[in-house]
């Protein structure tokens, strides 16, 4: 057994290229992928052009800005429909003048909005200028009232400061900033504490696609013997068929494990992945779903014939099954019962769903005894069905 793990080892030095890119892949695709799914908004850039110049359209602008709203003043009509048609901006704000004294009146204001598509920024921009414009309605006629209210009570010797209606609306203001109109309270009525984090989410799914599809392509060297007649002079020398396969699969699993230990440890340095607080129990399933990984390569080099297939079919086995087992994605969101059945019969659910109930959900190791049964039970059926086919061939 040591002779082909020697050997293995020996070949792999030549190459080291395949581990290098199966450890920088999973880093690269967990940052772009927990990016998209964080809900992550970025700011929608506008071209404004204010017409009206007055404290309330100063004061809308202002407050398009604290809601992702990115405006830049344009000089001229002409310069703003130029840089919305050319793409520069993804539309534009036109603020007529009139606009303040429409408020002020009780009228409903008009704005015009230039755009080339209505597309989800433009939607986005749309509910957020229609609530601001409301909050600044409401507020308006908050303070006309107020004052209407306090002018009846005036008398020749005591009337309002001048300034009296601005500082009322700067403090009605103040107070939508500081209370909101309805405030809701929610409690769980479970102890089980469970936020979804799509960078530990996508970090777990890349890892282990990227080691099952490594390891995967390790095994693989078995079919280049097969093809140069090595493989049937192993089973004929002195080596037991236990020796070789076992070697096989016992280098498999170090390559694999050494992986998604360096890649759990730069996640947590580069990406400050929490793995929780049992490291332990991480590691212990991540060591079966690699085993189960070195088992399903030994499997599908006993049934195709060339290294070529090989190539050819991991990445569809690993991609649809990483797709089905929620690896790039969380099952949550998934409703069909079909996808849920088969997402069960894939080993990286249940090694997503231990690490997950540890990680994110802070359950102790018991959490993970399930999903290492059903990966272990997974490893024995495809490690035997695996010789039995290949020493069948031989």
């Amino acid at each position: 057994m040591i002779a082909v793990i020697f050997g293995r080892w020996k070949s792999l030095k030549r190459n080291p290229i395949q581990i290098i890119v199966m450890i920088a892949l999973p880093l690269i695709f967990s940052g772009f992928f927990s990016l998209a799914m964080s809900g992550f908004t970025p700011s929608i850039g506008i071209q404004v052009m204010d017409m009206d110049k007055s404290t309330y359209s100063i004061e809308l602008i202002n407050e398009l800005k604290q809601n992702q709203v990115s405006p830049d003043r344009a000089a001229s009509e002409k310069e703003l429909f130029r840089k919305v048609s050319e793409g520069t901006s993804e539309l534009g704000l036109i603020i007529p003048e009139g606009f303040m004294k429409d408020i002020t009146q009780g009228k409903t204001p008009t704005l015009n909005i230039v755009k080339v598509k209505d597309t989800t920024g433009v939607f986005a921009f749309q509910g957020i200028l229609r609530t601001s414009l409301q909050r600044m309605m409401f507020t308006d006629v908050i303070v006309r009232e107020i004052t209407a209210s306090l002018e009846k009570l005036e008398t020749p010797g005591n009337t309002l400061p001048v300034d009296f209606k601005q500082r009322v609306y700067d403090m009605v203001n103040e107070k939508w900033k500081e209370t909101l109109p309805l405030s809701v309270e929610g409690h769980f009525l479970t102890t089980k504490t469970e936020e979804y984090n799509p960078l530990s989410h996508s970090t777990i799914g890349f890892i282990l696609f990227f080691s099952m599809m490594n390891i995967t392509f390790i095994l693989g060297e078995i079919l280049e013997e097969k093809q140069n007649g090595i493989w049937n002079r192993l089973m004929i020398s002195p080596l037991s068929r236990l020796q070789i396969f076992s070697g096989n699969m016992v280098f498999a699993f170090m390559v694999g494990f050494i992986q998604v230990s360096l890649l759990v440890a730069i996640s947590g340095i580069l990406f400050r992945v929490d793995w929780g607080s049992n490291i332990f129990g991480v590691m212990l399933i991540m060591a079966i779903f690699v085993w189960c990984s070195a088992s399903l390569g030994l499997f599908l080099t006993s049934i195709v014939k060339t290294h070529q297939q090989l190539q050819s079919i991991v990445p569809i086995i690993t991609v649809s099954s990483s797709m089905l087992a929620g690896a790039f994605w969380p099952l949550e969101i998934v409703s069909s019962k079909v996808i849920l059945t088969l997402a069960n019969l894939m080993p990286q659910k249940w090694a997503i769903q231990g690490l997950e109930d540890m990680i994110l959900r802070h359950q102790g190791i018991e959490a993970i005894y399930l999903p290492m049964a059903v990966l272990f039970l997974m490893s024995v059926v495809l490690l035997f069905s695996g010789v039995k086919l290949s020493e069948r061939k031989a």
